[in-house]
Formats: C-alpha cells, sequence, structure tokens
C-alpha cells in the first residue's frame, strides 16, 4: 500500500509530472512551512501527517485549500460532512435544492444514514476530485486515521481508501505499481 510519501517520492522520480484520468499536473507548489504549520483541524489539532506531507509538496492540484483565503493566511476548505453532502443536492434541471425544504432534508437524513459509521455528519471533510460516477471525501477526524469515503452516483456510501495516499496512489494510476 503506498503513502503520500511513496507517492510524492514517485512524481519527483517523474519529473514532479502527475497524470490522473483526467488532468496533467504540472509544477507542484508547495505550501510554505510558516503557512502549513499553522494550518489547523477546527477543534485546533494538527494537521494529520499525510495531509501536511501533500500540502508541502503540493498546495493547488487538488483542492485542498479555502480558494477565498489570501494567500498568505491559507485555511483548509474544509466542511462538516453534512455540508458537502448538502452541496450535491444541485440537479441541472431544478438548480440547488433547499436542504431546509423538507425533500432535501429527508434526502440529507437518508445519506447521514448510509454513512459506513455512526458520528460521521459533523466530521471535517474535504471534498475530493470525482472519479467517473464516484465522489470522493476525505474525512478528517481528530485523533483518527484519515480515510476516504467512496460514494457511488450519490447513493452508495463506503470506506473507499484507508488513507490519504492510497487516494492519491489511486488518482495518479500508481495502484499496479505497489
Amino acid at each position: 500500500m503506498m503513502t503520500v510519501d511513496d507517492v510524492v517520492h514517485r512524481l519527483r522520480s517523474e519529473g514532479d509530472v502527475g497524470k490522473s484520468w483526467y488532468e496533467t499536473y504540472r509544477d507542484p507548489r508547495p505550501l510554505g512551512p510558516a503557512e502549513l504549520a499553522r494550518l489547523r483541524l477546527p477543534d485546533g489539532s494538527e494537521l494529520p501527517a499525510e495531509l501536511a506531507a501533500w500540502l508541502a509538496y503540493d498546495a493547488t492540484w487538488l483542492p485542498l485549500l479555502d480558494p477565498s483565503a489570501p494567500p498568505e493566511a491559507p485555511r483548509l476548505n474544509l466542511s462538516p460532512l453534512r455540508e458537502v453532502l448538502a452541496r450535491w443536492f444541485v440537479t441541472p434541471a431544478d438548480g440547488p435544492c433547499d436542504p431546509a425544504d423538507p425533500s432535501g432534508a429527508e434526502l440529507l437524513a437518508a445519506w447521514i444514514d448510509m454513512l459506513p459509521e455512526r458520528g460521521l455528519a459533523d466530521a471535517p471533510s474535504l471534498e475530493l476530485p470525482m472519479s467517473g460516477s464516484q465522489e470522493h471525501v476525505l474525512v478528517l477526524r481528530p485523533g483518527r486515521h484519515p480515510r476516504v469515503l467512496g460514494c457511488h452516483r450519490r447513493y452508495e456510501f463506503w470506506w473507499k481508501y484507508d488513507s490519504f495516499g492510497q487516494f492519491l496512489a489511486h488518482w495518479f494510476d500508481y495502484e499496479s505499481m505497489e
């Protein structure tokens, strides 16, 4: 199983070029040590080591930082998992659904009931890029190892990756090289 350090080593060996199914990434831009040291989870705890290792390599290829934050004071693009799910209430024909609307509240409650563990709805989470019909969400619970939640067609939820490193290995198609 590849770690974030393994993925970073592989990317460096390939000239700092990463290829996913949809995009080629070049010229990683790391987060500076001072900025990285200031990033915290909502409870004030330090970032998980694998997330910090990735941000020390690159802070631009994946949507991990809040785009509205100034560069000198970056912050993670964190939301409680329930807010990530609520953002999914967009349908092309109807536009955004209101989670306060009874049908939106019912859908959100159903999705929360389908999560693989109780208590995940309020966990700090980072939405990761989709692959095909699958959504990915990095769940960062303080004191626990970060895991990546998978969701197929916004219907089925499961723990897809046991680490952020596994997600990155899959994203850059290094899984077969493990």
